[in-house]
């Protein structure tokens, strides 16, 4: 998809290791640097991977290495795979990719992700994991049960899977809220007390709205 939708453009492959926290993540960004990766994104910056770097510590920042830059096609299908896998192992799940126009602009939040086309002035996203890289909801691992009725893990939770659910109609349990009960309120349908009840013996006194 991603091969197609950017053919012939130059695109960056990036490893979102940090999305919108506080911190100085001197850490994260020196194993980056050791790991062999020279270039990160911080903060809608390209920056150079330095020995001491560290960002302000009571700021959100959003960081991702640079992985890769290469011309979208098929010819560099295989390379960019390579990438993508590189990026999710290094952000545990998560890569993006964006066109080097848009290297030092701020990534799009909450856009690209794999819907479909993605416009030039978004990023793409993509996950491995059952979860939303936005809100961080998740979900169950894709299985076949999770898509058929006769399973309680696929089933319509209001149906159980049945299509169909019971209510009770007001008006067919009492069509004529005027008379009493002894004048046949209920339906006859209707049984509003067990057998043996003085309301089912007809003992109760007559009643009017």
């Amino acid at each position: 998809m991603l091969a197609e939708q950017a053919a012939g453009e130059r695109i960056a492959v990036l490893a979102p290791l940090v999305r919108g926290r506080k911190g100085e993540y001197q850490k994260e960004l020196e194993q980056a640097r050791r790991g062999g990766f020279l270039r990160a994104r911080i903060d809608g910056r390209l920056v150079e991977l330095e020995p001491g770097l560290r960002l302000a510590k009571q700021r959100r920042h959003t960081v991702e290495i640079v992985v890769d830059r290469l011309t979208a096609g098929r010819a560099a299908a295989p390379r960019l795979a390579d990438s993508l896998e590189t990026a999710l192992r290094l952000a545990g799940g998560l890569a993006a990719a964006v066109r080097e126009s848009r290297l030092t602009a701020p990534p799009a939040a909450g856009k690209g992700g794999g819907r479909g086309a993605v416009a030039p002035g978004e990023d793409w996203l993509f996950s491995e994991r059952a979860a939303c890289p936005e809100c961080g909801v998740a979900f169950d691992e894709l299985a076949p049960r999770l898509f058929s009725f006769n399973s309680p893990y696929g089933a319509c939770p209001a149906c159980s899977g049945l299509g169909t659910h019971l209510e009770i109609d007001p008006e067919l349990v009492v069509p004529d809220p005027d008379l009493s009960l002894a004048a046949g309120r209920w339906s006859r349908g209707a049984r509003p007390w067990p057998p043996g009840t003085p309301a089912s013996c007809g003992r109760w006194p007559r009643t009017s709205r």
